[in-house]
């Protein structure tokens, strides 16, 4: 599934105008330093220059803020949303008819209902779906786009990688479900590491008493992110342990 024409055609002067900006701000990478140089550049320049913007994200709020291109506010709060990127290695299950299916690296998987610009994303990848790439996902109008500057790995999946990926896909639908927007926060993906020597795909069911207030919170923070409420409840425990722990042996040393 693609963008409307009208809104990929957006997207490709906003995008290369913003990494053009950023790679004249770190003074040149792989010879581009403007918009002009980057359209004339080879794919893989123009992957390193968005990968340093993505270390670099104050280098989009100067854009944004100097907005040295003339774009309009509207423009504006496209290019901003840009700051809830998520980027890594994926597998690209198959294609559905809203979108194609990326699953990600983390525990526990998440998968992202996916829009191409111009191109299908299965046309992209030099083998049939399952396949590995490294890949940038955007915000854009409520919907989940990729940068189009993907890197599949040249490795035809084995048929324990495709189980693994298909039981961790399983997973998401019911932890999370297909995730088709990007949020400004979500506590429960920037929660704390995995814990030492756990296993976070197994769920014991337990009864708890929580105070009313808490509850509410936890009840408004998935309705807003779309995510189940244990699920939240869960990773926000575990963010507590973790700084715990690390308190503790910080102390020790």
């Amino acid at each position: 599934m693609l963008l409307p024409s009208e809104d990929a055609a957006l997207f490709l002067r906003l995008y290369p105008a913003l990494l053009g900006f950023v790679a004249g701000r770190l003074g040149g990478i792989e010879g581009i330093h403007d918009l002009a140089s980057f359209h004339t550049c080879a794919r893989e320049a123009k992957a390193k220059v968005r990968d340093q913007l993505y270390e670099n994200l104050h280098l989009l709020d100067a854009y944004v803020s100097e907005n040295p291109d003339g774009w309009s506010d509207a423009e504006l709060e496209l290019i901003a949303a840009w700051h809830r990127v998520r980027r890594g290695t994926f597998i690209a299950l198959r294609d559905l008819k809203k979108f194609t299916l990326l699953l990600d690296e983390h525990e526990p998987p998440r998968v992202y209902g996916v829009l191409g610009l111009t191109t299908e994303l299965a046309d992209m990848m030099p083998f049939p779906l399952p396949v590995m790439l490294q890949a940038v996902l955007l915000p854009w109008k409520g919907q989940i786009v990729c940068d189009g500057l993907i890197v599949p790995y040249n490795v035809i999946l084995g048929g324990g990688i495709r189980r693994n990926a298909e039981e961790s896909y399983r997973q998401a639908k019911i932890e999370s479900g297909i995730i088709t927007i990007l949020e400004e926060t979500d506590a429960a993906e920037s929660a704390a590491p995995v814990l030492r020597g756990r296993d976070r795909r197994s769920k014991v069911r337990v009864n708890v008493l929580l105070d009313s207030d808490v509850l509410a919170y936890f009840e408004q923070e998935a309705k807003r992110s779309g995510r189940r409420r244990d699920t939240l409840i869960n990773a926000t425990l575990r963010q507590a342990i973790e700084e715990t722990v690390s308190e503790k042996d910080s102390s020790r040393r």
